[in-house]
């Protein structure tokens, strides 16, 4: 009789000690999640930081201001900057849209609205016309977006770089 109840003690204790290490390990593997989520999102700010750094370049800055004032004058090494940078901008899009598919954001528009000004030039709304992700994209970018891009004012994105000079 007491080594039945022995051995019932001994079961429970074990069943009770697998319960916690199950609930312990789902505790981690959220927590890495949380870990994981907080890298991606982190890296998305990093993205932005370095697009900020490099319209800062003087070499740069010189090709993009030429693009908004005179677009046709851009020489081949130019196009090929400015056409990578605005890749690089889609891009940064398009990866937003990604991360809110895997839950990291709530929703695909931050990146967006805060670099959509950088298409308002006839340059920069002509690439993205060749260029923007077909509407059945894997990663498909806010309706809004096309439009918001085509109803951009040509002469804003000069005038938004005229008035950051001025507030230097």
């Amino acid at each position: 009789m007491n080594q039945i109840r022995w051995k019932e003690r001994a079961e429970l204790l074990g069943l009770i000690a697998i319960v916690a290490s199950l609930i312990f390990v789902g505790l981690q593997i959220r927590q890495e999640q949380v870990i994981a989520r907080s890298q991606l999102g982190s890296e998305t700010f990093e993205r932005l930081t370095d697009r900020d750094l490099l319209l800062a370049d003087p070499e740069f800055a010189k090709a993009w201001v030429k693009m908004l004032t005179s677009p046709d004058d851009l020489t081949d090494a130019e196009m090929v900057q400015i056409n990578g940078f605005l890749g690089i901008v889609l891009n940064s899009w398009i990866r937003e849209c990604y991360l809110v598919q895997r839950g990291v954001f709530a929703e695909c528009s931050y990146v967006v609205r805060v670099t959509i000004g950088l298409f308002g030039s006839k340059y920069a709304k002509s690439w993205w016309n060749i260029n923007k992700p077909p509407s059945g994209a894997t990663y498909p970018l806010p309706e809004w977006v096309d439009t918001a891009i085509n109803e951009l004012d040509p002469d804003s994105s000069l005038e938004i770089t005229r008035s950051a000079k001025q507030g230097m």
